[in-house]
């Protein structure tokens, strides 16, 4: 499995990807800048495998403040395109 934010707009860094059950993602600051919120990022390689990501930091992030909504999700399934 591989986590990729190569790409426009991608914004994640890939602590721990060898097991399924247990992908850790760090989201990583905004330009210029101390906040970080939002995240783009690519899983590839996972077909079949059911995978847990962790966003390790995510309760820190600028979305979690109080002059913004939390952000609250626990999971959010993911098809696969047609092959």
């Amino acid at each position: 499995m591989r986590i990729s934010s190569d790409f426009d707009g991608g914004n994640i860094t890939c602590l721990a990807c060898a097991d399924p059950d247990d992908i850790q993602l760090v989201i990583d600051k905004d330009s210029n800048s101390d906040f970080y919120q939002w995240f783009h990022f690519r899983l590839s390689g996972a077909r079949g495998h059911a995978c847990t990501l962790k966003i390790v930091n995510a309760s820190a992030t600028a979305s979690t403040t109080p002059i913004s909504r939390p952000i609250r999700w626990s999971a959010m399934p993911i098809s696969s395109p047609p092959a």
